[in-house]
């Protein structure tokens, strides 16, 4: 896979928000698809979002996704509400 040219973003490094989605549902896109980025590193994660280990274990407890358990809302694309994921997007 080519990397992306200095200052545009690929594919895989953005994250689509629906105008008028709500604040958390914005946060727990973006906190799910850095994890992902991560390779589920969540120490890695914490760093990239500029947040500490504890404030990231806690927002996964919120989801249920501290220990890779699917996600307490439905999935974050559309059409895809049926299939029950990990934070890795392995299904469950």
């Amino acid at each position: 896979m080519e990397s992306a040219a200095a200052g545009e973003t690929s594919r895989e490094d953005s994250v689509s928000i629906t105008i008028g989605a709500t604040l958390a549902d914005a946060e727990r896109k973006i906190i799910v698809a850095t994890l992902r980025r991560c390779g589920g590193n969540k120490t890695r994660a914490a760093a990239m979002l500029g947040v500490s280990l504890k404030t990231l274990y806690n927002r996964l407890n919120d989801y249920r996704l501290a220990d890779g358990d699917t996600a307490a809302s439905p999935a974050d694309e559309p059409g895809t509400a049926d299939m029950s994921t990990d934070v890795m997007g392995r299904r469950a």
